[in-house]
């Protein structure tokens, strides 16, 4: 194989370092979702604590910006605020279940892609070495 055959096989270790990279990638994007249901659910508690306080108002107010899409239904509703609350966790909550469905197919389908990519390019790497 030779000093040719070395750097062919150190070439067909990157093909398939790439694919641990994509794996890495994939395992940071894949809790995401979940990550910003916790931190959702505990907006919309603290919006249940706040509105049982003395200024519940203004509390309240503070916090629109925490709970972005939700804002609307719990803060401007109508109807007791613990009902608004836990229509928008509902709400939200199925939205994070898509998304999570979403990230899920999308990681697999990319890491399928880049294995079979780099199973290709492999194969092809040692076929050309094999021949010089």
């Amino acid at each position: 194989m030779g000093r040719q055959g070395g750097v062919w096989a150190a070439f067909l270790a990157m093909c398939f370092l790439v694919l641990g990279l994509v794996g890495g990638f994939a395992l940071y994007a894949a809790p995401v979702p979940l990550q910003r249901a916790i931190v959702r659910s505990r907006v919309l508690d603290a919006a249940l604590a706040a509105g049982r306080g003395a200024d519940h108002g203004a509390a309240l107010e503070r916090l629109r910006p925490a709970l972005g899409s939700s804002a609307g239904a719990v803060l401007d509703g109508t109807g007791p605020l613990e009902e608004r609350v836990v229509a928008a966790r509902d709400v939200f909550q199925a939205r994070m279940e898509r998304q999570a469905a979403a990230v899920t197919a999308r990681v697999r389908l990319m890491l399928i892609v880049v294995t079979v990519m780099c199973s290709v390019f492999g194969v092809a790497i040692l076929g050309m070495s094999r021949r010089s």
